[in-house]
């Protein structure tokens, strides 16, 4: 996912402002939804779009199956946080064409599927790429990458898992 802001509120951008909509915007994730195991995000600053943010938000796959709506209704939550001045870009929307690039690393990942594994790794490669243009603007000490993912409960043994493609796939909103 891509969140930034509509390009009449530019001027009033600065990196605390729009840090602190995305720290508001996080917690209000974690808080909605409770089947999220972890987000990785990246602030980017350009001429054309000043300061935004790419996501990748990862889900519990037994959970939610449904990677357009999800991704719907994470940006539409980026709206109400920054009370419409923000919009956003929903990667999961325009899958076929990302198919059609041979670059579908998004939705549904299983853990068996090593192809679209590796599709994924190479769409989280951009949020680690270098970006000049941010380290320009933000001051010393300032992050321009994170990450968060919720502790799993330590598993007291069992079934070892089973090639099939039910439980054991997660749900990726970028």
């Amino acid at each position: 996912m891509d969140i930034g802001y509509r390009e009449a509120h530019y001027p009033r951008l600065t990196v605390n402002n729009t840090t602190h909509d995305l720290r508001h915007y996080l917690s209000e994730i974690l808080r909605q939804f409770k089947h999220l195991v972890g987000y990785i995000w990246k602030i980017e600053y350009g001429i054309d779009r000043r300061f935004h943010f790419h996501l990748t938000f990862i889900f519990n796959g037994a959970e939610h199956q449904q990677d357009v709506s999800l991704g719907k209704a994470l940006g539409e939550q980026w709206e109400t946080i920054t009370d419409g001045q923000g919009n956003y870009y929903n990667c999961n929307g325009r899958r076929i064409q990302y198919q059609e690039w041979g670059t579908d690393g998004i939705g549904m990942v299983h853990y068996a599927d090593t192809d679209k594994q590796a599709l994924l790794l190479s769409a989280l490669g951009y949020l680690t790429k270098p970006d000049e243009q941010i380290l320009a603007v933000l001051p010393a000490g300032r992050r321009s990458f994170g990450r968060m993912e919720r502790p799993t409960a330590r598993s007291r043994g069992g079934r070892s898992r089973s090639m099939s493609y039910g439980a054991g796939a997660i749900q990726l909103a970028n």
